[in-house]
């Protein structure tokens, strides 16, 4: 551990990387163990179409930062699974909407309680006030990720 004035680095991305990384090995895991034949990106898909039912594919390509192709791929698995359904879009035939089925909001519903225990397992030996803080830094490294896609500079800060 580097000392309080010191900036961690590159530390950061590893640390990141890896805690995401933990967090999709974990999530595929929980999912296999309870006998769910879905991949944590396509949880993701389901989870965003559970909060904005009817998007496009390239809407929800762009939401997941995955190419089209990707989650074109991802949606066929979804459809042959009988979560999801496209439907053509009433202004434009040549797009298709992509919908949640009942069965696909009933299986987003299940996996949510996977979710908890997952966050439980995370979370664990964390004092609540720490979690906090915690989501306080990522929300704020990811803001200032976003400004610099915004806004290209030399650093969050300006150039130094």
């Amino acid at each position: 551990m580097g000392r309080l004035n010191e900036s961690p680095g590159l530390e950061l991305f590893k640390a990141l990387g890896e805690a995401f990384m933990g967090l999709k090995r974990c999530a595929r895991r929980h999912l296999q163990n309870a006998g769910y034949d879905l991949t944590f990106e396509q949880v993701t898909v389901l989870k965003i179409l559970t909060d904005d039912d009817g998007l496009h594919p390239k809407e929800i390509a762009d939401r997941t930062d995955r190419e089209k192709t990707t989650v074109s791929r991802m949606i066929d698995g979804l459809e042959r699974k009988n979560l999801v359904v496209r439907i053509p879009d009433r202004s434009d035939r040549r797009k298709r909407s992509v919908y949640l089925t009942h069965q696909g909001r009933q299986r987003v519903a299940e996996v949510e309680k996977l979710a908890s225990t997952l966050l439980d397992q995370a979370y664990c030996d964390i004092a609540p006030e720490r979690q906090w803080t915690l989501m306080e830094w990522l929300r704020q490294v990811t803001a200032n990720l976003n400004r610099d896609l915004d806004t290209p500079q030399e650093g969050c800060c300006g150039p130094k």
